[in-house]
Formats: structure tokens, sequence, C-alpha cells
């Protein structure tokens, strides 16, 4: 079964639109004639309609351009699968600057109370440079931590990014080995925390994929859709201050020269060694994109590459659903007698695919992970496009698969498959059950065992 909703060489609804509504006027203009006649006419137009409508609706692939950008790297990801649907060197590792924030806002509201208060210690307040971003945070001075993350998401403040580190961890260096367990819990496996606020150091880094994937996890909380799309926050009068802070955004796609409908949640950053960097994510009806820039020379090309990844996002790919069983599969060629498991699973799965390419243009591929005398053959169904393409990224995903068979056919699989990378996108997603299973008295033949669990 293969559904792509809005696909560019089908009808568009608005097209079958038309079509019934020039019959219904047929209908009534042949008011004179026998029902038969009325019902061979509409047939008729709308068989025609929707024939000369399909062919004039179709779009080639050379009518799409696909995002040139200026940052060294960067990542487009559907927000609600981690899909991956365009890239540019997005492992390759950078400094992240203030977008280290994202994480520190994540677990400030996973870890703590946002009426609780934060006393600032020295450490906190003249760890960081007075050149730095910073709200003049005094040391004993009291703030909220909800007061706090607004300092942070709306003014990048260094001084309160510290102050939460201690509240949640105690010290600098504990909440950093706190980030980095919640960063490799995201999916982020090539990212190393150091602090919390993103001020350089060589063993500080992330790379735009895993920004993708710490972003993910950080919406999930609508607290921190609400403070890191704030343009605007005052903070009251402390035992320290008795002027009232005032914080005003310079995010201009939240507000100014960029801005852009629908986000819901962005943080950028700068400094000399890592230049400027932006985490965005935004929703467009049921749609939502993360959009992650990384090593921009120019402030202006940051907002610009974002806003190119987002309206290919939004404007160029489509919702399709499909089963596995649809396309063409490549089994491993060192597994004798495949053919006779049943490697396929009959869910339909969903993915984002850009307009220039159908469910034709994709493949599936079995990859044998390990096997024991003993133990089921663990095996990843990975999904590619057959070819690549500029449009989008060539993998969307794979699908754990786990099969019993007899055991001369078990000793025959290639131990040393290496493992690919995990990207996860709607319907592929799986969590792996490992099960035990029970011998057979006969040849040891047995039955193949599927487990899937499609996040949705």
């Amino acid at each position: 079964m293969i559904d792509i909703i809005g696909q560019a060489n089908l009808l568009p609804l608005d097209n079958i639109l038309i079509a019934e509504n020039v019959v219904i006027q047929t209908m009534q203009i042949s008011g004179d004639g026998s029902m038969g006649e009325i019902k061979y006419k509409s047939i008729f137009i709308l068989f025609v309609l929707m024939i000369y409508l399909s062919i004039n609706t179709t779009v080639s692939a050379e009518s799409y351009t696909y995002p040139e950008l200026t940052a060294e790297t960067a990542v487009l990801m559907d927000a609600k699968t981690g899909q991956v649907l365009f890239e540019k060197n997005m492992n390759e590792k950078k400094y992240p600057a203030s977008i280290t924030k994202i994480m520190t806002g994540m677990l400030a509201l996973e870890k703590g109370n946002l009426s609780d208060i934060l006393t600032m210690s020295k450490e906190a307040v003249f760890s960081i440079g007075r050149n730095t971003s910073h709200i003049a945070l005094d040391v004993e001075e009291e703030l909220t931590l909800e007061q706090a993350l607004y300092a942070v998401s709306i003014s990048s403040a260094n001084d309160a990014a510290n102050g939460i580190a201690e509240y949640i961890s105690g010290d600098l260096e504990s909440f950093a080995q706190l980030m980095n367990k919640r960063a490799i819990e995201s999916g982020a496996m090539n990212t190393n925390f150091v602090n919390s606020h993103g001020l350089p150091d060589s063993n500080h880094y992330t790379t735009a994929y895993d920004m993708a994937k710490i972003i993910m996890e950080a919406i999930k909380n609508p607290k921190f859709r609400e403070i890191f799309s704030k343009i605007r926050y005052e903070m009251p009068f402390t035992n320290k201050q008795s002027e009232t802070r005032y914080f005003h955004c310079r995010n201009s796609l939240l507000q100014g020269k960029y801005q852009y409908d629908g986000i819901i949640a962005s943080k950028s950053g700068w400094t000399s060694q890592a230049n400027h960097t932006l985490v965005t994510a935004a929703k467009r009806g049921n749609r939502e994109l993360i959009a992650v820039v990384m090593d921009n020379q120019s402030l202006n090309s940051n907002y610009e590459d974002t806003i190119k990844l987002l309206d290919h996002g939004f404007h160029d790919f489509l919702d399709v659903l499909f089963n596995v069983a649809d396309l063409e599969t490549k089994k491993p060629a060192n597994f004798n007698n495949i053919e006779d498991l049943n490697l396929k699973p009959d869910e339909n799965i969903a993915i984002l695919l850009h307009k220039s390419l159908s469910v034709d243009d994709l493949e599936a591929n079995y990859e044998v992970l390990e096997s024991d005398s003993n133990e089921a053959v663990k095996v990843k169904l990975l999904l590619n496009l057959k070819q690549p393409n500029n449009f989008m990224y060539t993998s969307l995903g794979y699908i754990f698969l786990e099969a019993e068979t007899s055991t001369e056919d078990i000793e025959d699989f290639n131990m040393d498959s290496k493992s690919t990378k995990n990207y996860f996108f709607s319907g592929l997603g799986l969590i792996c059950i490992i099960i035990g299973f029970r011998k057979r008295r006969s040849n040891r033949k047995r039955k193949m065992y599927l487990y899937r669990n499609f996040r949705s």
C-alpha cells in the first residue's frame, strides 16, 4: 500500500473539488436529459478533467532548488521523529558558543523548580569574563530559577547559566558531567560539554546533528518553548540590585529583519572561535522542524541559512505513508537461506519525502549485526534513497529485526558488519526487544520473529 499525501504528480485535492463542481453544474444544466445521459456526461467530464489536471500539475525535479548555505555545518530535521531531511557536514565537530545553553535550560526545567531560589557564588560570578554576555549578577545575589532561565534565553547571560549549574549539581564541573550524560541520552554521541554557557574551550564541542537531537528533546517541554521564544522579560529587584532588569531579545528570527512565522524555540551564539551558531525549532500546521547552522562567518547569513532550511522543509516535502514490502529489497548475500525468512514488516511507515521523489526511489537493505549458535539473528533493515539526491538526505532510518534460523545458516553470517549511525524517523525509530526462544527437536529450522515498536 502506498499513500502519498499531496504528491506533486498526483491530482491535488483542490483540482478534484474543481472537477466535482463542474460535474454538478453539468448535471444542473442537463436537467432536461435522462438520468442515464446525465450520469454518462458527468463521468466522462470528470475523467477528462482528472487526466488533464494531473498532467498539468506534474512538477519536475528541475523546478526545485535546494538550500545553498554559507554555514560550514548544518542540518534540517523533523522535530517529531528525528528524520534528517537535509544536511551539510552535520557530524563535523564544532564549537557551539551559546547554543550550549539549550542543554542548560533543558536540565534546569527537568531537575529544578521555577520558584526555587538560586544564590550566586563567587565562582559563578567571576569565572566568566566581564566582556562576555552577562546581566551583572553579584556574589550572594538571589534570583529564582525562572528569572535565571529568562536571563539565559533572552540575554544569553553566562553568569546566570553558572548559577543554574551550581543550583542543579552543586558545582560547575558536576553539572558539565550531567550535561554530557543527558546529551548521550538524547542521541548526541559526538558532543562534550565542559561548561554551562559555551565560552571557548578546546574540549567543549558538538555537531549540528547532535544539537538538533538535543533541542528535539528540549522542546518536548512546553515551558522550554515558552522561555526560549520570549522576546522580552522584566526581572524585578533583588537583594543586591535595587532596580528592575530589562531583557530584550536580539534574535532576529523572533523579532526584527528576519522574523519568521511559527518559531517555537530559538537560541543563537557567537564567539570568535565558534563564529555564529543558531538552533531553531519552528511549527507550521502539523509539521515541526529543527534547523541548526554552525560556524557561519556572518550574522545575517546565520538567519538566512536558517530560513532557507525551514522553507525547504515546510514547502518541499510531503507526508508519505508506505509499506516496506512495496520496496525493492537487497538482502545479505552471506545468508544461505535468507529467502526462507519473512524479513519484511507489514506495518505502514510514515516519512517526509521530497516532492521530486516517490516511493519508487526508496530501497531497503538488510545488514546482519550479530549471531550466535544459541541465539536468534539480529538484523538491521535500513531504508535509503536508491540514488544520492541534492534535495534530501539519503539515509531515511532503520528498523531492527530479530530472526531465529538453523545453526548452519547462523555460522555463515559475517560477524564483522559495521554499525551505522542512528537516524530515527516516524515509523522507523525502534525499541529492540530481545526475547528467549524454545529449541525445536526437529532439524532446528525455526520461525522468524519480528519485534517492532514504531514511534509516532
